[in-house]
């Protein structure tokens, strides 16, 4: 956990009677001084490792910041978390995840943002390990958001959407 009082913060703050330059945008920010800025984060991560082969691994955390008006920062995380069970044995290795967030309600719409509803996405990824001679040659293969969730972040412009169901092979060599 942490926090943190800054003074003279620099924020970009959007000016209103300047016209945007980009098509979609939603103004022009100019970067200034504010009196102050306070930020709070706190994450807890817990790891447990059973029957030799498994490990579930959690991750739960949570962010707040303010201005000196009180009012909510921009691009501030909402309730985040994650768990992971993983199986390991000899060069066989997979995992089965899921990742979300809670909804974005402490957002700041004069920066541009917007309510963002919660989510949460399943993950499922499996890889093989094997030396020769003195390389390691590592596959993994897996799929990102299984059931194909449509939903986006409290980060995301615009609330464009993240991708949908992803499939992945990767090959890594180690020299």
């Amino acid at each position: 956990t942490n926090y943190f009082h800054f003074f003279d913060y620099i924020l970009g703050i959007p000016d209103p009677s300047l016209l945007p330059m980009t098509l979609g945008a939603r103004g022009v920010k100019l970067y200034t001084n504010i009196d102050y800025a306070s930020l709070f984060n706190t994450r807890l991560q817990l790891k447990y490792r059973f029957l030799n082969y498994f490990q579930w691994i959690n991750l739960i955390s949570y962010s707040l910041g303010r201005d000196n008006h009180a009012d909510p920062l921009p691009l501030i995380a909402p309730l985040m978390y994650s768990s992971a069970l993983r199986f390991q044995k000899s060069k066989f290795n997979s995992e089965i995840s899921i990742k979300g967030a809670g909804k974005h309600n402490d957002y700041s719409p004069e920066f541009g943002e917007s309510r963002t509803p919660d989510y949460l996405i399943y993950n499922l990824s499996l890889g093989y390990t094997l030396n020769i001679d003195h390389y390691e040659l590592a596959f993994k293969a897996g799929v990102e958001n299984i059931f194909d969730e449509k939903y986006t972040t409290y980060s995301d412009w615009n609330n464009i959407p993240r991708k949908g169901r992803n499939y992945f092979v990767n090959v890594l060599i180690n020299l």
